[in-house]
C-alpha cells in the first residue's frame, strides 16, 4: 500500500459529514477489536473512503445542493442532464 491510509485519520476525512466520521471511526474500532463487519459494514467503508480519497461530487447530490437559488439549481440540473461529454472538448 502506498501513501497515507484511507482511515479517520487521513487529511480527506474533512470529506465526510461529522456523523460519518464518528460511524467510521466505530467501524475502525471494531475492526482493531478483531471483530468481523457485517456486509453492510463493508459497503459503508467503501463508501467512506471513497469519500475520502475523492471528495463529495459538485452536483445536484451534493448536501450544499440546497443552499442554491432555483435559479442556481436549474442550471447545473440542465447541465447534468446535458451530460458532461458534451461539455468536454474532444480531443
Amino acid at each position: 500500500m502506498h501513501g497515507t491510509p484511507l482511515d479517520s485519520n487521513h487529511p480527506g476525512c474533512i470529506n465526510l459529514a461529522p456523523d460519518h466520521k464518528k460511524h467510521l471511526i466505530e467501524i475502525e474500532r471494531k475492526q482493531d477489536r478483531g471483530q468481523p463487519l457485517r456486509q453492510a459494514e463493508q459497503d459503508q467503508l467503501g463508501e467512506y473512503k471513497n469519500h475520502i480519497a475523492h471528495g463529495t461530487p459538485i452536483d445536484s447530490t451534493h448536501p450544499g445542493f440546497q443552499n442554491l437559488t432555483e435559479l442556481e439549481k436549474d442550471k447545473l440540473l440542465d447541465l447534468e442532464y446535458k451530460g458532461m461529454d458534451e461539455l468536454t472538448p474532444q480531443e
